[in-house]
């Protein structure tokens, strides 16, 4: 059967009668009910914007739920980890001069990057900014990985200086 987005009348009869199992659904696995009520919703944005098998649409719509239910969960859980790790804390938001102390701290940084030569800066963002290996900072920048190594070092050390002159 071919792929087709759905029709109102189908999309009307799924939301009548068959809410109510999406709903328990996805309240099952985030364990509240608004909560499962935005769920719903978003599934139902997702599914009526693509195609699908007809014979299929309940199936679908409940695999929807189920995955934006999961990712909740893990985006909850991800959350209340790094509030009790205290990485983050919701107590109190950081004061003007924190806020300052800071900006000026990147912007510090900022110039301190474009003093480097060019490839030692990109080195530099592509290992640090980017996540890449040396392996991969090698290849994209035609060096070795111990010369992609030394180029990181050097953007590093540099920054260090240029960041601790200032606080002298």
């Amino acid at each position: 059967m071919a792929l087709q987005p759905p029709s109102d009348d189908e999309s009307q009869w799924l939301y009548r009668n068959r809410r109510g199992e999406l709903l328990a659904t996805a309240e099952a696995i985030v364990g509240c009910s608004a909560t499962a009520e935005d769920l719903v919703q978003e599934s139902w944005i997702r599914w009526a914007s693509k195609s699908y098998d007809p014979t299929q649409a309940f199936l679908i719509v409940r695999r929807i739920v189920r995955n934006l239910a999961f990712d909740w969960r893990r985006r909850t859980k991800l959350e209340r980890d790094f509030v009790e790790s205290g990485l983050i804390n919701t107590a109190t938001a950081p004061d003007p001069e924190r806020i300052h102390l800071a900006r000026e701290g990147l912007r510090r940084a900022d110039a301190a990057l474009a003093e480097l030569p060019d490839r030692t800066r990109q080195a530099f963002e592509l290992r640090r900014v980017h996540g890449l290996s040396f392996e991969e900072v090698g290849a994209r920048l035609g060096v070795s990985n111990q010369r992609a190594h030394q180029l990181v070092r050097n953007a590093l050390l540099h920054l260090d200086r240029r960041l601790a002159d200032h606080e002298t």
